[in-house]
């Protein structure tokens, strides 16, 4: 009989598809706790230590939480910062997420954990008893403990199905996609023999946002999560064996354990690996992505692949021709996202080996953030010197975000061989401004029960509306056919300016922006048209079938220099001055001149935005819910454009 093990794992709900979740038991922040019940010590400590604001990334950041206390209830802060790093927060700068979450910490356990607004550990400790008390964020002593005998159970009947080990082949049939989870190596292999265009799923970290924001179409699916020969890990007198299936989070772990256990010489590469893989993505990403489809991916700016090409690794192939070892090296990687493989190949296992005594390993990345962020660039790093001795004897270098596929230093290596708080003020007890009042609805955002546009039950006849928007920029629209849009099932009607009964532009900060383009367009991603369909999904498809025809409009401006010789300026001119700057350059001393150029920046992420609009009554009213944080500016402006009254 079969033994299980229960793990539990947070995971990114856009990514994870359900086809893959059988036989799993999937955990939400609904279920751990309500206020119409109990709610979940986590939920409750968030909401207290005003982690909450709008309350849109709380669920996750309760669930981020609950995941990592119920695998280690007593966790360390690196730990604490390793499973919230895959989560993003607007509103607080998380500092009062991290304050109420800390408080699970035992090493937590000081001023600000016990929601002080001063450290000890800054030298900021109150040790005058007669003045005057300050007060405290929160009171740790009234938090409901943590008691993991009380969590919710796995269910049996999940235990009693994986340990009968009657596994049959799972078949799912979508309305365009079919997805198949085969349960042995030889009808994997056969699958992919079959069909060879047919990608393998296992985290959906890249096929997932594909499908997602591409618009990727792949008829057939094939998940192998449930072929065990995927996962097995052996170690031999070299080096290990890692199956290409292993999550990241589980090549983690292993290498860590292995750390310990070894000499320090050789775990050079493991050590490498390990600094490399803490950054990676996120946790939640890490927990499903796998060993095998990072290198086969094949990213140019990789965070794993230049540290396996340097340390010497191969990869394990099996097709219906027999199994192979390529080594993962330059010729490894032969374009943007293409490797050496063959369609019908499948990544079985990835050899990792050990380091030599004279042998360095060494890694590194550059990116916009430390966590949940594709590198800019990355490099594996390895050098080997003669026994006793100082000269290079082996030397590899290799760059990911260098070229549109990890690259060798191959002519340096050449070159190398061989060488050598305030005072506080009287204030009435019932004045809230500065107080740390909690959140009204911290509670219901850290349960799940806040309800967003999502949330709000569907209206009969409710369409669904996606944009349409340009893919040029200064361009002259020459054409608008929405012919084969209208033609797929769902959709209802593409609405363009001429449907606008009202204003057809809005004024903002001074300039007047179409709300459909008619004539022109200034810039890529400004709104055409939109699409009215039955789903998200077919509004979707719609919105991609609609054809723009442009001409592109004349001098064209691209730079600032270009600008001011053509006296293109936003009006009106804004100048920040004090006094009179002319005249205070003449009598200077000395006079600096330089200049400071800032290409694009690259917009971070909000939260999405979302709206519905529902008619009601009988005088064209419309109630509308949308995320917006200037009510008063939404209705005069969809007053405006449906020709009405803002009351």
């Amino acid at each position: 009989s079969l033994h299980c093990t229960i793990s539990h794992y947070s995971a990114n709900a856009c990514l994870l598809p359900l086809c893959q979740l059988h036989g799993a038991a999937i955990t939400t922040v609904e279920g751990i706790g309500s206020s119409k019940t109990r709610i979940h010590p986590v939920q409750e400590r968030i909401a207290k230590a005003h982690g909450s604001q709008c309350g849109f990334c709380t669920p996750g950041m309760v669930m981020s939480m609950y995941a990592l206390l119920r695998n280690k209830p007593q966790p360390t802060m690196d730990d604490i910062t390793q499973a919230l790093a895959g989560n993003l927060c607007r509103c607080t700068g998380y500092r009062p997420i991290v304050d109420g979450c800390r408080t699970f910490c035992p090493e937590g356990n000081c001023c600000q954990a016990n929601g002080g607004a001063n450290c000890c550990l800054n030298g900021e400790e109150n040790t005058n008893e007669s003045e005057h008390e300050k007060p405290r964020l929160f009171d740790r002593e009234t938090f409901l403990p943590l008691d993991p005998t009380q969590e919710l159970i796995f269910p049996p009947e999940l235990i009693l199905m994986a340990e009968a080990s009657n596994l049959q082949t799972l078949t799912f049939h979508g309305e365009r996609m079919t997805w198949v989870s085969p349960t042995s190596l030889e009808e994997l292999v056969q699958l992919k023999m079959k069909h060879p265009r047919a990608p393998l799923v296992m985290g959906n970290t890249n096929i997932g946002p594909d499908i997602k924001f591409k618009g990727v179409l792949h008829p057939l699916i094939i998940s192998p999560i449930r072929v065990k020969e995927l996962f097995d890990v052996s170690e031999g007198p070299d080096g290990v064996w890692v199956g290409a299936g292993s999550s990241l989070s589980e090549l983690h772990s292993l290498l860590e354990k292995m750390v310990t256990q070894l000499p320090e010489e050789k775990t050079e590469l493991f050590r490498a690996m390990i600094q490399q893989l803490g950054n990676l993505g996120s946790q939640q990403i890490r927990n499903v992505a796998s060993l095998g489809g990072n290198i086969v991916s094949a990213y140019p700016n990789s965070d794993l692949n230049p540290v396996l090409a340097a340390g010497n690794c191969k990869v394990r192939v099996i097709s219906s021709e027999g199994r192979r070892e390529i080594p993962l090296n330059q010729e490894f990687f032969v374009g943007f996202g293409k490797t050496v493989l063959k369609p019908e190949d499948v990544a079985l296992s990835v050899f990792i080996p050990f380091s030599r005594k004279g042998e360095f390993v060494r890694a590194l990345r550059q990116a916009p953030r430390k966590e949940v962020s594709f590198a800019t660039v990355t490099t594996g790093m390895r050098v080997y010197f003669s026994e006793g001795s100082r000269v290079v004897q082996e030397v590899s270098l290799y760059f990911g975000g260098m070229g549109p596929t990890t690259v060798s230093a191959t002519k340096t290596c050449k070159a190398i061989m061989g060488r050598l708080d305030d005072v506080p003020k009287d204030q009435d007890d019932q004045d809230p401004v500065g107080r740390p009042m909690m959140h009204r609805s911290a509670i219901s955002h850290a349960t799940g029960e806040a309800v967003y546009c999502d949330d709000i039950p569907k209206t009969d006849g409710e369409l669904f509306l996606v944009l349409v928007t340009s893919s040029r920029a200064h361009a002259k629209i020459t054409g608008l056919d929405t012919s084969e849009a209208l033609k797929l099932p769902g959709v209802v009607d593409v609405i363009t300016a001429n449907d606008i009964p009202g204003k057809k532009a809005r004024p903002m900060f001074g300039y007047e922006q179409e709300l459909f383009a008619e004539d022109e367009v200034f810039c890529v991603g400004q709104t055409v048209c939109a699409v009215l369909a039955d789903t998200k999904t077919h509004a979707k498809r719609g919105a991609a079938a609609v054809k723009i025809t442009y001409e592109d409009l004349p001098d064209p401006i691209f730079t600032i220099e270009d600008a001011i010789e053509k006296s293109s300026y936003y009006e009106p001119h804004r100048v920040i001055a004090k006094g009179d700057v002319t005249e205070a350059f003449k009598n200077v001393d000395r006079v600096y001149e330089g200049k400071i150029r800032m290409g694009g920046q690259e917009h971070f992420y909000m939260e999405t935005q979302s709206m519905l609009v529902v008619p009601i009554g009988e005088e064209k009213e419309f109630k509308v819910y949308i995320s917006t944080q200037w009510p008063t500016l939404i209705q005069v402006h969809g007053a405006g454009v449906k020709d009405g009254p803002t009351n």
